[in-house]
């Protein structure tokens, strides 16, 4: 089974990819927010928070392969204690990045911090 960490409009689409492709999944959401998940029998859901201990017991009471982190950009705390346990379990960690929305020939300026 592989443990996708979601919570954005892209986890019912990889969640859904990931079934087809022949894996069980469970998706797993910090919160209860109404969140399409995919529909596939092969896809289970979990809500709750999760530390790194929690992740650690969920990979071994649900015998999952692999991590797949599709939560929030900004949700730092889950990727580091996600990242962490998968090094624990001796699993595969692997980052959802989400595609850039603006291009670079845009009249758009990036700043490198906030000041």
């Amino acid at each position: 089974m592989i443990l996708l960490l979601g919570g954005t409009s892209e986890t019912a689409p990889l969640a859904q990819e990931l079934a087809e492709a022949g894996f069980r999944v469970l998706v797993s959401t910090a919160t209860d927010v109404p969140l399409d998940r995919g529909q596939h029998l092969d896809i289970r859901f979990r809500t709750g928070a999760l530390d790194e201990d929690a992740i650690v017991a969920l990979i071994t009471e649900q015998e999952i392969r692999a991590v797949v982190d599709a939560s929030h950009p900004y949700a730092a705390a889950i990727r580091t204690n996600a990242r962490r346990a998968a090094e624990r379990a001796d699993i595969p960690y692997f980052t959802w990045v989400r595609p850039a929305c603006i291009e670079e020939h845009t009249k758009v300026l990036a700043a490198e911090n906030h000041e």
